[in-house]
């Protein structure tokens, strides 16, 4: 096998090593969503939980995104949060648009569910790694 070959298979190993890291970061934020969310609402308004959780969750896969998941060591700054905030905002916008399309073409809650959370999770991800964290780049 070529050097060539063996770096490539490499470089795909890796590549796939991200994808598994960034869907169990997910997961992760998704259960810290969840448990804040039901905790705060039991005292304080629902969408004032829900922003809360959601917050929480962001702020805690932004951290474990950025340095476990694309092994980014530069340092935070302004450019990157910005870029992190607005990767968020076209995640959630394409979540509610795919879900709101799905739904009316099967009138599955779950279905839409599913589909916009996947197509969501690929744009995300590719926002992530290469908007936000450059693929990894370590400085």
């Amino acid at each position: 096998m070529s050097l060539k070959k063996k770096m490539q298979q490499m470089i795909e190993k890796a590549q796939k090593m991200g994808i598994i890291k960034f869907l169990f970061i997910g997961g992760i934020s998704t259960i810290i969503d969840y448990i804040i969310y039901m905790l705060l609402s039991i005292k304080i308004n629902l969408i004032i939980a829900k922003s809360c959780s959601m917050l929480c969750a962001c702020i805690f896969s932004f951290f474990a995104n950025k340095n476990w998941t694309f092994n980014n060591e530069e340092k935070i700054n302004y450019k990157m949060i910005i870029a992190y905030v607005i990767t968020q905002i076209i995640n959630i916008s394409v979540n509610t648009s795919v879900n709101y399309l799905m739904y009316n073409l099967t009138t599955s809650k779950t279905i839409a569910f599913v589909i916009a959370t996947f197509i969501a999770m690929i744009v995300n991800y590719l926002l992530q790694n290469y908007v936000v964290f450059k693929g990894g780049k370590k400085l």
